[in-house]
């Protein structure tokens, strides 16, 4: 081989190398996280209030997300499975059940779980007092449905949405469901001039994020981070921008 081709040659691999080593990294595939669809929290375009923060407790920590919808049990096995890395916004306790699982601490949100009535003047202030009302409620929200287990007068559905209709219907009195996502199917509904919400709230449950066990390096980091979310303002200024609009389409109907 002449000089020339061992020249041409060196310059080749040269030439490969530095381009190899300047090419773009191909990104990392995003985490696959699971929901229930509410729209003001967890939306297909993903941009809820419950969407953005996961988003950005995970992108402080390198990381891309996809969330998509699941009945909870079913993404609870999911994840028990590894055949996810996580769920969102939880209530406590689940590990218990699912022990591949690992709940990252910090509440992402306390959720409300309210009476919505069209009575201009709610008198319900806990479980007992629905008992003397016709009650509508979603099945599978066990939380609900263990308080009135024992109702006379209950009607289920399925969906949200339907729910509500039934309070337009008049076919109930109340209907039991959380704070926030009642808002959205009220306004979706346009019963912003009508709906009360009866106060205080039946009760309080702080929801929390989880991974599989396979990430359980990651719980630390992103319990640090979603307390650095609520401290540097991001979560306050995530809830002005995606949560309060529209509770203030609705401040009458607080009592």
């Amino acid at each position: 081989m002449s000089f020339a081709h061992i020249g041409l040659f060196l310059v080749a691999i040269i030439f490969c190398q530095t381009s190899l080593l300047f090419a773009e990294e191909k990104p990392a595939a995003p985490l696959i996280f699971h929901t229930n669809h509410y729209p003001l929290l967890n939306n297909e375009e993903q941009t809820g209030f419950l969407d953005r923060l996961t988003q950005e407790i995970l992108r402080r920590n390198g990381f891309t997300v996809d969330i998509s919808f699941l009945p909870t049990e079913r993404a609870f096995i999911n994840l028990n499975q590894n055949l996810a890395d996580g769920n969102v916004a939880k209530i406590a306790g689940l590990t218990q059940l699912y022990p591949n699982t690992r709940q990252v601490p910090g509440a992402m949100i306390e959720m409300d779980f309210v009476a919505f009535t069209l009575q201009p003047e709610p008198d319900v202030k806990n479980w007992q007092d629905l008992y003397r009302y016709r009650v509508g409620i979603v099945t599978g929200m066990k939380i609900i449905e263990s308080n009135l287990k024992e109702h006379p007068n209950l009607t289920r559905v399925t969906l949200p949405l339907q729910l509500f209709q039934l309070l337009t219907a008049d076919r109930v009195d109340y209907v039991v469901f959380t704070y926030w996502n009642g808002l959205s199917y009220a306004h979706r509904l346009q019963l912003q001039d009508r709906i009360h919400v009866a106060s205080p709230p039946l009760t309080v449950q702080e929801m929390f994020l989880y991974v599989n066990h396979t990430r359980e390096e990651l719980v630390p980091k992103l319990a640090d981070t979603l307390a650095e979310i609520k401290a540097d303002g991001t979560y306050q200024r995530l809830f002005e921008e995606l949560l309060l609009p529209l509770q203030k389409q609705f401040e009458h109907s607080e009592h």
